[in-house]
């Protein structure tokens, strides 16, 4: 047959932050710590068009969650379980040069996310403003996964083993420029907090093998550096900073008849990266120190 279809369900990405800040506009230690999960499920098909070059489209079901607790100057705020869904595509093309040689190129659409929303939120103004409390419900508007390009090389030397490079784009720039949360329906007036994150865009260059080790188990390794993505001076520590980072990766499939099933594992280096100044007005969060660890596991 011509063609093949199959399920994935990914983890996206996931980032977050736990600290602990001493700020002039609320007495004693406040804490602040983030978590956003991203997961996607993405039903695919392949087409082979002529014995070089096959084609393949995917739809992206995307999930995700947000939670958010920090001083922001002279406001306190916490959002637990803000929940968005939404949905993109990705396209992709497969050109065989020879026995030896394959190029590959992919195109990942930017999310359509709803809205997350939440119905457990909280703000407290600082004394300065009159030191008022109240519950809420939350949202984060607008916030969306950015679209990619992906071109891949892959070499076999031998029946066994592939030899895979690849290079990849992520706009950051357009999605990430600025976080915008929404407070409603509280006990005080509603109000909208807008954060300038002018996030940069990325650039991925990663290397991987797979060795076909024993019939129809394969196993894989891998290792990427990905560019750094916050700018040093609107970061917010909170939400985590993100300087160069460099990933290992771990992953065995198995092949029965038409079907194939494969997980991974990937985990990165820790550092440690220090916000001498912000331009946010949040004197809490100059020389404040993140320190970075990811995880993500894959089937499909």
């Amino acid at each position: 047959k011509n063609y093949s279809i199959g399920l994935g369900i990914y983890s996206v990405g996931g980032a977050g932050a736990e600290l602990y800040f001493d700020t002039p506009f609320f007495k004693g230690k406040r804490e602040g710590r983030s978590k956003l999960g991203l997961a996607k499920i993405t039903p695919t098909i392949s087409y082979k068009v002529t014995p070089e070059l096959s084609l393949g489209v995917a739809l992206n079901i995307h999930y995700g969650t947000f939670d958010l607790h920090s001083p922001l100057g002279p406001i306190y705020i916490e959002l637990d379980n803000l929940t968005g869904y939404g949905g993109g595509f990705a396209l992709g093309v497969l050109y065989k040069l020879n026995e030896k040689f394959s190029i590959g190129l992919s195109y990942t659409s930017q999310s359509f996310y709803s809205d997350f929303k939440a119905d457990d939120a909280f703000m407290e103004l600082s004394h300065f403003l009159g030191g008022k409390k109240s519950n809420y419900k939350g949202k984060m508007i607008d916030f969306q996964v950015p679209q990619k390009v992906t071109i891949g090389f892959a070499y076999r030397p031998f029946k066994s083993l592939i030899v895979g490079f690849e290079s990849e784009w992520v706009n950051y720039s357009h999605t990430f420029k600025k976080m915008k949360l929404k407070f409603y329906d509280g006990d005080l007036p509603d109000r909208k907090l807008v954060l300038d994150l002018d996030y940069r865009d990325i650039y991925v260059l990663s290397v991987g093998i797979e060795y076909n080790m024993w019939k129809n188990l394969f196993l894989r390794a891998g290792y990427d550096y990905c560019s750094d993505l916050t700018p040093r001076g609107t970061n917010i520590p909170v939400l985590g900073i993100y300087d160069d980072i460099y990933n290992f990766t771990v992953g065995i499939g198995y092949r029965w008849k038409k079907w194939e099933i494969n997980t991974a594992y990937l985990r990165s280096l820790i550092y440690r990266e220090k916000t001498k100044k912000t331009d946010f007005p949040a004197p809490e969060m100059n020389n404040s120190y993140n320190h970075h660890r990811e995880f993500y596991y894959t089937i499909m």
